[in-house]
């Protein structure tokens, strides 16, 4: 909760951080939704690298958790694409594997 007092008024909100999942499997995407969400942050998930760097082109998530071996695009491409664009240049990153994470 964020308290902001402008002369006599003042406005409490909440302050919620945005998180994009990156992982071609289902169950991943969701077990990792669930634990993020429990601490307010809003979760959007995209199954591919190639879809991810699309919603990117359109939404600015505060943090992008991915997993680096996926079919296709794999993780470590995608994060050289999402560094080599000035507009998601800033975006934390971080390369999620089955035993552990990578951070970027």
């Amino acid at each position: 909760m964020r308290e902001v007092e402008i002369g006599k008024f003042q406005w409490r909100f909440h302050v919620s951080k945005t998180a994009l999942i990156i992982d071609d499997s289902a169950l991943a995407r969701h077990v990792l939704s669930q634990l993020l969400g429990v601490h307010g942050v809003m979760v959007e998930t995209e199954p591919s690298a190639e879809m991810a760097l699309e919603h990117l082109r359109h939404d600015r998530p505060d943090v992008v958790f991915m997993e680096h071996m996926m079919s296709g695009m794999d993780g470590f491409e995608a994060l050289e694409a999402i560094k080599a664009n000035p507009a998601t240049a800033t975006i934390v990153a971080v390369a999620i594997r089955n035993c552990g994470l990578v951070f970027v």
